[in-house]
């Protein structure tokens, strides 16, 4: 419980999403005088605007304004906001990292034990092949790895080993195959790219796309990428494109 939705592929890359509440070493803690005793030392009330003798004002330790089981105390106390969901989420990421996957900046040898990527805001992430995902709070979409067919949606062919916006908002669901990404947006559209020799972007001939393309207008509900197919729930029923070796 509490995690992020993690999903993938990838043979080579492993992400996973933690809730720092539950991680000790990941707390600072700071108390001092808590004069309403809401859990909240009175410094950081007056930080932040609050009333240092008033529990009830303050929501106290039980609050939870944006239902993400996180209290007010929890969030504040790490500097996250208590009223955006997901805003205590970190991204953890180990495994590995030739070709930048791992979103820390650089390519690398593997990391073989856990090691913080990024912190708040992320709603879901997702594993290729060699490549990364993730969609965060407010929509958006963001990718970085291997790049070589144009599976990262940024137009280019080139790797990146740190997270790049692709799209500033919209996205419900990204999932990601062996070198090719499927977006779900908001609207029930599917959007495709990368490598296509199997026909799996599903847009009717076998070329790379290296820009996020539209592939259906809407009716969307659910997508999954496998390694060279590609899965979605429509109104009505289901589709599968892409090849059908070993009854894919």
């Amino acid at each position: 419980t509490g995690a992020v939705p993690a999903s993938g592929r990838g043979l080579n890359t492993g992400v996973l999403a933690f809730r720092p509440d539950l991680i000790a070493s990941t707390i600072t803690w700071h108390w001092a005088v808590d004069a309403d005793n809401d859990s909240l030392p009175d410094d950081w009330e007056t930080a932040h605007g609050l009333a240092t003798n008033d529990a009830t004002g303050d929501h106290g330790p039980a609050g939870d304004p944006d239902g993400d089981h996180d209290s007010n105390a929890t969030e504040w106390l790490h500097d996250t906001d208590p009223n955006n969901p997901g805003s205590c989420y970190k991204l953890w990421v180990w495994g590995k990292n030739q070709q930048g996957q791992l979103g820390l900046g650089a390519e690398s040898d593997p990391e073989t034990m856990p090691r913080e990527a990024f912190a708040g805001n992320i709603s879901q992430v997702a594993a290729g092949g060699h490549h990364t995902a993730m969609v965060k709070t407010d929509g958006s979409l963001w990718t970085w790895g291997h790049n070589l067919l144009g599976q990262l949606g940024d137009g280019g062919t080139g790797p990146r080993s740190a997270p790049v916006q692709i799209l500033a908002g919209g996205v419900a669901h990204v999932s990601l195959g062996d070198c090719h990404t499927l977006v779900l947006k908001t609207d029930g559209s599917l959007w495709a790219c990368g490598g296509n020799g199997y026909g799996q972007l599903g847009l009717g001939d076998t070329d790379e796309r290296y820009g996020l393309t539209q592939v259906l207008s809407g009716g969307v509900s659910a997508i999954a990428a496998g390694w060279t197919h590609s899965l979605i729930v429509k109104n009505g029923g289901s589709l599968a494109v892409g090849t059908g070796e070993q009854g894919r």
